[in-house]
């Protein structure tokens, strides 16, 4: 049998490893992360995977471990890339920080719906941005290892 940990998985958009990770902050990157469990990584008895969670600071402070400011911040930032999208208990879309604040209680957080259609949802990301930071990692790679 299986250690606990080991039993349960959950799928996970290529397209946000291979464009969208490279750009993104340790924060932002461990909210849509968590996002991404507590969304696709649950099943209905229909078998159809989550769309929305109803996720508060609490919660995402304690799967992240970042403060709430930093987390606020990343929601704004993830929100204006358009990785996701906030609602409120009555399904209103919570486009600001400051619609977001009034809220007050939990957030109903989910992957931007055309996520999977990516180039259509952040076409700001480009082949030639990609490459960019590839070739950026691989030379401080190389100062490091020469410097060294």
């Amino acid at each position: 049998m299986l250690p606990k940990f080991q039993r349960g998985w959950a799928p996970f958009p290529n397209v946000l490893i291979d464009l969208v990770m490279p750009t993104l902050t340790d924060t932002e990157w461990r909210l849509l992360t968590v996002i991404v469990r507590q969304t696709l990584g649950w099943q209905d008895a229909s078998k159809r995977r989550k769309a929305v969670d109803w996720l508060s600071h609490k919660i995402l402070r304690k799967k992240t471990g970042r403060r709430s400011s930093a987390l606020s911040a990343a929601i704004a930032s993830l929100d204006t890339k358009q990785l996701i999208v906030v609602y409120d208990r009555r399904g209103h879309v919570l486009s600001t920080p400051a619609m977001r604040r009034r809220a007050h209680d939990s957030m109903l957080i989910g992957l931007n719906p055309a996520i999977h259609s990516f180039s259509t949802v952040w076409p700001a990301l480009s082949t030639k941005k990609i490459l960019s930071i590839e070739n950026n990692k691989r030379t401080n790679n190389k100062k490091k290892t020469t410097a060294g």
